[in-house]
């Protein structure tokens, strides 16, 4: 099985074939031809294969590391002692939540959650549709009510959406918590004043914040299984549902990301808002909306402050990205570079970026092309009373237990001057 390495230099050498490819067109000032076109798009086809499986090493690799320094946390004897949540001595307990320890007390509803008794009580529910379980919580609903999924389970289940959903991951995230007040700022203070020893300096208004506040938002999704696979006793029913619906809430939670208008979901980032990212960080191309260049590019990394450099990385679609791998700078240098080592990803003008297919594809008069920013700036919060109910006979025609499961959550950018958009002209 090949490496990471060994994968990232065979499309290294497909890029080097490719560009000697348009050089050599641009060289005798010509189109490719269609012979031509046919092996570009079919080496084009060869990045994107060697991309995505270099990007599922990686993620698996990287998921190994954390298991392996989650069993040697498990294992220090430093720490005190647990099993699956459930405290031996009636003391405070820890449990892995999200990769930090949260302490519980017995007695509370995050504890009784973690226990094994209620985890074992849960699997019965998954499978029969009947709350056996004494110590299971639910909550209330007109359509007759759900239960608390356990903390282990909500714990895979945000773990699993992170690892679909890159945003996640360089966003900053609050778990937890209902509701949080998110500094939009719309007006700064002035700069601060060099002065005297007992002088404090002039007054000044205090910042202006936006009025929109991060508020989870409930969202709610339905999966089938099989009944046959749910009622076998070597199935690990509570990971087949959680999988099913990390898929299906990884792909709500990342459109609503990219696209969301803020009205009860996510405010996204491809979205013009003053209570998130206004127009007066969009950067218009010049001329037609599919004349993109490398100096447009160019133009969006550099309209960002230089705090937010560092941080910073781009968003964009497959598609898009397609356009950019052929696009040069002033000087002729390709502005997309691949990754030669597992520690170097790709980049485009020397910047990571990532790939989201509900990020904007289309090159079209007035639409979005590209973000670029530091999104430690795009707040994520999610609320960890992930809520199941299992109904039984509703789909029994077609041998299908069905599973309605609903979470809370919600998102906004909260400094606007932190993110820069690239967008085709009006006309």
């Amino acid at each position: 099985m090949p490496t990471i390495q060994e994968l990232q230099e065979e499309r290294q050498a497909v890029v080097v074939e490719q560009r000697s490819m348009l050089d050599a067109a641009e060289g005798e000032n010509r189109d490719l031809t269609a012979e031509e076109r046919q092996k570009y798009d079919r080496m084009d086809s060869d990045v994107e294969s060697l991309s995505g499986r270099i990007e599922r090493k990686q993620a698996l690799e990287a998921r190994e590391a954390e298991l392996e320094e989650s069993r040697g946390r498990q294992t220090d004897p430093d720490r005190p002692s647990q099993d699956d949540g459930e405290s031996r001595d009636g003391q405070a307990i820890e449990v892995e939540f999200r990769g930090q320890s949260i302490r519980f007390h017995p007695g509370t509803r995050e504890h009784s959650r973690a226990t094994g008794e209620y985890r074992g009580g849960f699997d019965r529910y998954l499978r029969s549709g009947q709350a056996e379980g004494r110590n299971l919580i639910a909550g209330s609903d007109e359509d007759g009510g759900y239960i608390l999924a356990p903390m282990q389970m909500v714990s895979g289940f945000i773990r699993e959406v992170d690892d679909a959903v890159a945003i996640r991951r360089i966003a900053r995230t609050f778990t937890g918590v209902r509701g949080l007040g998110s500094p939009t700022i719309t007006e700064k203070m002035n700069d601060a004043t060099w002065t005297t020893e007992l002088d404090t300096g002039p007054v000044d208004q205090v910042a202006k914040f936006g009025k929109r506040e991060l508020k989870t938002n409930p969202v709610a999704k339905r999966a089938q299984l099989s009944r046959t696979l749910v009622r076998a006793a070597t199935i690990d029913v509570e990971a087949m549902v959680r999988g099913e619906f990390s898929r299906i809430f990884a792909e709500t939670f990342e459109n609503a990301y990219m696209l969301g208008d803020g009205n009860r979901q996510p405010l996204g980032l491809f979205v013009q808002s003053d209570d998130g990212i206004p127009a007066s960080r969009d950067v218009t191309l010049d001329g037609a909306p599919t004349n993109v260049t490398g100096d447009q590019r160019i133009n969006v990394k550099h309209s960002l402050k230089e705090q937010y450099q560092s941080n910073a990385r781009w968003v964009m679609h497959l598609d898009v990205l397609r356009n950019v791998r052929k696009l040069k700078d002033a000087e002729g240098r390709y502005i997309w570079q691949p990754g030669l080592s597992a520690d170097i990803p790709d980049r485009i003008l020397e910047r990571p970026y990532i790939l989201s297919e509900y990020a904007p594809s289309t090159f079209a008069p007035d639409s979005y092309l590209a973000i670029y920013g530091d999104f430690r700036h795009y707040w994520i919060l999610d609320w960890h009373q992930m809520e199941i109910q299992t109904l039984v006979e509703i789909a029994a025609r077609q041998n299908q237990v069905e599973y309605h499961a609903r979470a809370e959550g919600d998102a906004a950018p909260v400094l606007g001057e932190a993110f820069a958009r690239l967008k085709t002209t009006s006309s």
